[in-house]
């Protein structure tokens, strides 16, 4: 194989795994509002068995944006430390024990601390995808890879906005929990089997003219 053939051949490696990446980053984000918005969906039912005021229940929205929102700064930080791959366990680490600490509580307060162990999560999140996108794709291809990313939100909150009334429904409000939990489980080992130190930065930045 020619020097040229060996190139083209590494470069269309890099560009497929380039993308596989890309889907394991969306179904990985989706982790984060897929729990987020487990609240809204099952509300009524919330306040019904756990005695919860309006006002209360609102609160399970609340501290989970604002955990995100004090954690913003730290996490970006905390990336360029630590690197995708442990980055990649705090976040999806901290959806996945939030989650679980919220479906194993039968109380306001554990209900609270759960949520703002999953908003720090969402932090890692926002900031860990963007960051391996720019490491695995060319600037050409960075618009077209961040715009399909972006779908992480609307996808996740969507899907849990569908879902948590019929998990609700078929056996109580814990089961909601503990579909987040096994979903960040899920994948947290996806992302740590596909995005490999070794392979994060490509050897070929630029596109072949």
């Amino acid at each position: 194989m020619s020097d040229s053939q060996q190139t083209a051949k590494e470069l269309g490696d890099t560009r497929a795994g380039a993308w596989l990446v890309l889907a394991v980053l969306l179904l990985f984000s989706i982790a984060a509002p897929l729990n987020q918005f487990k609240v809204p969906p099952i509300m009524p039912i919330l306040i019904h068995e756990l005695g919860l005021s309006v006002s209360g229940a609102g609160l399970l929205m609340s501290v989970y944006a604002v955990t995100g929102l004090i954690m913003a700064l730290p996490a970006g930080l905390i990336y360029q430390k630590a690197g995708p791959r442990a980055t990649g366990i705090l976040a999806g680490g901290s959806v996945l024990l939030g989650a679980a600490l919220g479906a194993l509580s039968h109380s306001m307060g554990g209900l609270l601390v759960g949520r703002a162990v999953e908003g720090i999560g969402t932090s890692f999140m926002a900031v860990l995808a963007p960051a391996v996108i720019a490491q695995w794709f060319t600037a050409r291809q960075r618009g077209t890879a961040m715009g399909i990313w972006a779908a992480w939100v609307p996808m996740g909150s969507t899907a849990m906005l569908l879902l948590a009334p019929r998990l609700a429904q078929a056996s109580s409000w814990h089961a909601v929990w503990w579909f987040g939990a096994v979903y960040a489980l899920a994948a947290t080992l996806l992302y740590l089997a596909v995005v490999r130190p070794a392979r994060l930065r490509p050897r070929h930045q630029q596109d072949p003219r």
